[in-house]
Order: structure tokens, then sequence, then C-alpha cells
């Protein structure tokens, strides 16, 4: 029978003192340190290590409570399907407003033309050279799209060449050295408003002195704000009464081209007056015949004034409804 007598369990209790005694004394306690520090190196270094089978797949799925999920040293490899972020910078959006530019047409008599290359049309553009429109003012454009197409300007409904501007900044150039002012540039202003604001205006400038052709440019910065300040106020008001000039001088004209219209039309006007006056002619002679009219005798009849007469009878010539005479100032009308 295999046991431990009660002799034998005093022998080992005297034995177990004596012996840790001696592993922590001398040589036997630094053996025995080495030992205890080798294993708990060994045993580090296998934590550090990744395990070949410790990698945790899961392909569209929710990973919870993992084994792996936690701890230092653990590598997961989690497949998904992909999902594009675009992280770019959007491009910037243009602002509203309007941006011009003017220049010549490169071939030709070279026409003033101007581009609206901003962010919204513009309405009842107007050119002014110099800036506070002493010498030119453009006809109103009424709408400009903002489309980088280039659009004639006109005046007083004609185009505008490259000489005539040249004549405009001589005349600017000359009343400015007369003053005693030192030219380096030709401020151009381009007044216009858009659906949302009136009296808008932008700024170019003509540099001087011309070399290479008359070329628009960005103005450069004002010596003066006080000066720039009154300048805006003198060219507001300019404006003001620029538009409402070319409103005035528009109306004018639609009401003269309706009056010709009305004095050319074969129901109205001149031949209406004519085939009455020769109706009445016939009555009384008994027989067909043209009466030469004069303009006077037209002006008195039909209460118009001479020169619209005038105009609309050479456009009566052009159309083959009257003929002038061999008798100075007389004209014949006919009715077919």
């Amino acid at each position: 029978m295999n046991g431990f007598t009660g002799g034998d369990r005093i022998s080992i209790m005297h034995v177990i003192p004596s012996t840790l005694a001696w592993l922590f004394d001398g040589v036997g306690g630094a053996a025995l340190l080495a030992l205890i520090g080798f294993l708990v190196n060994r045993f580090r270094s296998k934590e550090k290590r990744t395990p070949a089978g410790a990698a945790l797949t899961a392909q569209g799925a929710k990973v919870e409570n993992s084994p792996v999920a936690s701890g230092s040293g653990i590598t997961q490899t989690i497949n998904s399907p992909t999902t594009t972020v675009n992280l770019s910078v959007p491009a910037p959006t243009v602002e509203r407003g309007c941006d011009f530019w003017l220049s010549f047409h490169p071939s030709g008599s070279r026409a003033l033309m101007i581009q609206n290359s901003g962010g919204e049309p513009a309405f009842d553009v107007v050119v002014h050279i110099p800036a506070d429109g002493s010498d030119f003012n453009s006809d109103v454009i009424h709408r400009l799209p903002n489309n980088h197409h280039w659009v004639t300007v006109g005046l007083n409904g004609n185009f505008v060449y490259v000489e005539a501007i040249r004549k405009i900044l001589a005349g600017a150039v000359y009343q400015a050295t007369g003053n005693g002012d030192d030219v380096k540039a030709i401020p151009v202003l381009i007044t216009y408003r858009t659906r949302n604001q009136q009296s808008c205006t932008f700024h170019l400038e003509i540099r001087l002195p011309l070399r290479g052709g008359i070329l628009f440019a960005l103005p450069q910065k004002s010596e003066s704000a006080n000066s720039t300040d009154e300048l805006e106020t003198r060219l507001t008001q300019a404006r003001l009464e620029e538009v409402n000039a070319q409103t005035k001088r528009r109306e004018a004209q639609e009401q003269h081209d309706e009056r010709i219209r009305l004095l050319t039309a074969p129901d109205s006007g001149i031949r209406a007056f004519a085939k009455q006056k020769m109706q009445q002619a016939q009555a009384r002679m008994g027989a067909n015949m043209l009466i030469p009219f004069t303009v006077e005798e037209l002006v008195s009849g039909l209460g118009a004034p001479q020169s619209e007469v005038e105009e609309a009878l050479e456009m009566l010539k052009w159309r083959g409804h009257a003929k002038r005479t061999s008798l100075p100032g007389r004209w014949v009308i006919f009715d077919s």
C-alpha cells in the first residue's frame, strides 16, 4: 500500500524548507532566476507573433462578439462590397453677375463688339467712352446673353468702327492735356441692369499710349478713393440720363416709322390722297389722267411734316409707286 506515514510527513516538512533555502541561496538561486526569466521572455515572444490561422474574414456580414476582435497584435481582414466616396473639392460655382469685354472685329472695318461671360444675362446695356459719357454713348442693347457670343455695339443704328473710337480717344486726350492732366488711360464704363438689380456698372479702360491698336483692359487700382467715389456718382447720373435719352430716341423712332408706314400704305397716306384727287379730276374731265403733285401740295393735304413726305416719296419711288416728273419738284403717284 502506497502512502505516507506520519513520520514521512514530518520528514518532508523538514526537507521542503531546507530545499527552498538552497534554491534561493547562492548559485542555485541565480540559476533558478535565469530559468524563470527565459520562460517569461519566450512566452511574451509567442504572444507578439501572429498565428498563421488567426485571421478572421467576414464578407458582407456584421461581426459581433468576435474572440479575435480585441487584444493586441491582432489582424482582422473583413472583405465587404467596395463603396467609393468622392472627397474631391467641388468645382467653384460662377458668381451671379455680368462680366463684360470689348473688342474690335478682326476683319473688315473692325466694328466694335461686346461679350458677356458672366453668370447671368444683362439688360439695357450701354457703353460709355469716356466713362463720363461726354463723347460716346452707344445704343441700348436690350438683352445681352451670358453665352460668350460677341454682339455688335451700335450708335444711332449704325456700326461703330475702330476709326470712330480713335477720334473719340484723340478728343478725350486733347481735352485732358489741355487741362494739364497726364493721361495714362481712358476709362470705359458699361452700364446695365439684371433681373434682380438696377443701375449696375462694369469698368474697363483703354491704356495709353496706344501700342498695337486699341486694346481694352481691366482698370488699374485707383490712387484716390475720394475721386473714384465722385466719378462713380457722376457716371451713375450720366448713365441714368443716357438711358432716358435712349428711351426717348427709341420711342421717337418708332413713332416716325409708324408715320412713314401710314404715308406709304396703299389705303392711306400719299397713295390714297393721290387716288382721291385723280378720281375727282376724272369726274370733272371725263378721262383718266395722271396728275403731278408737288411736295407742298402733299404736305398741305396730308398734314404731315415735309421731311417725312419726302422720305415717303423716295420709298414709293423705290417700290415703283411714284416717279419724279420732268417738272422740278413734281411727282406722279401710281395707284397700282
